[in-house]
């Protein structure tokens, strides 16, 4: 999650625009921690917040990274045959 509210007007500001925690944890935010959600936090979120109810990390969310994984691999096998 990203430690400041995204917005358009300002594009050069990385801790906006980039959730990767690396970067976050260097921004002025008082707990690091609070960038982070579990798993079960996320379905939760999902679930209430964006009223996806059926929502599970298992079936929607992991099948999807396990495919950007096997692709982003399958990719780099290619561009070297």
């Amino acid at each position: 999650m990203c430690g400041s509210d995204f917005d358009l007007r300002n594009l050069s500001d990385t801790l906006r625009h980039l959730s990767n925690y690396s970067l976050q944890k260097k921004g002025e935010v008082e707990n690091p921690n609070s960038l982070v959600m579990s798993t079960t936090k996320f379905e939760e979120f999902a679930q209430q917040d964006l009223n996806m109810k059926d929502f599970t990390w298992a079936k929607d969310m992991l099948p999807k990274i396990s495919d950007v994984v096997w692709r982003s691999l399958k990719s780099m096998q290619e561009t070297q045959e």
